[in-house]
């Protein structure tokens, strides 16, 4: 949150042509625009960055401390490490860990966490200018990633359609797993395959505590953990819940 606070005036939107008939058949906004241009942002994150990762996640602090160490050298070119993230095949990725050395899980760890700070400012940026509400599919409209974690909100638009408003007012809410971006979608539904079978879906929690719970569909074999914050005075912070929330995973 520091290093995004930090950088977020200098990260700009990518120019692109909004197709909203793309939009509206399910085609996410990232799709629109190539990332470029975003080299010294990504340096400044990874720089940064990475003495964290190394020092909270200790099993992989040799690899991520090499890592930082061949930045710092020169010795990983910046358009390399963006390629290999944002690559649509592995190959890139691949090609990296030899490179380098260090195995492509690794990579990607690291230079996931770093390209989801720019995910997450282009995402905040662009909620300011386009209206997602009619999205209904269980992933990002912004980026196209599926969410890590759901919520359950009172309802506090008594405007809103009424597919939104099943079961107490209670709305359904879904959170990027990258760009951390929020949506919501029908309450009775699966956010990875959009099955509304009722004999399919269920959800369970534990005893005497129904707040957090873990929604599930017999149809893809998916599940998500949900925490209802009907009865919260304030929302909870999504990345706290979600690291609170690791034992339901």
């Amino acid at each position: 949150a520091d290093i995004r606070a930090r950088i977020e005036s200098m990260v700009n939107l990518p120019e692109f042509s909004m197709n909203r008939d793309s939009f509206a058949q399910g085609i996410p906004v990232f799709h629109n625009f190539e990332f470029t241009n975003i080299n010294r942002e990504f340096l400044i994150i990874i720089k940064d960055l990475t003495p964290v990762l190394a020092k909270s996640f200790k099993p992989l602090s040799k690899s991520i401390e090499s890592f930082n160490l061949k930045i710092e050298n020169n010795d990983i070119n910046i358009d390399q490490c963006i390629d290999a993230i944002l690559a649509d095949t592995p190959e890139k990725l691949e090609n990296l860990s030899i490179s380098t050395a260090i195995s492509p899980a690794i990579l990607q760890f690291i230079l996931f966490q770093s390209v989801k700070i720019i995910f997450e400012i282009i995402s905040a940026k662009l909620e300011t200018s386009l209206d997602t509400t009619l999205w209904s599919k269980g992933y990002c409209p912004f980026c196209g990633s599926f969410p890590d974690i759901s919520f359950l909100r009172i309802d506090k638009d008594e405007a809103a359609k009424s597919e939104f408003l099943k079961a107490h007012g209670g709305q359904f809410w879904l959170h990027c797993s990258s760009c951390s971006h929020e949506w919501r979608i029908k309450r009775h539904s699966c956010a990875y395959c959009g099955s509304e079978d009722k004999n399919s879906l269920q959800y369970f929690f534990v005893e005497n505590n129904n707040k957090e719970r873990i929604y599930t569909c017999n149809q893809c074999k998916h599940y998500i953990v949900s925490v209802d914050e009907r009865e919260d005075i304030e929302s909870n912070h999504p990345e706290a819940v979600l690291v609170g929330a690791v034992p339901l995973y």
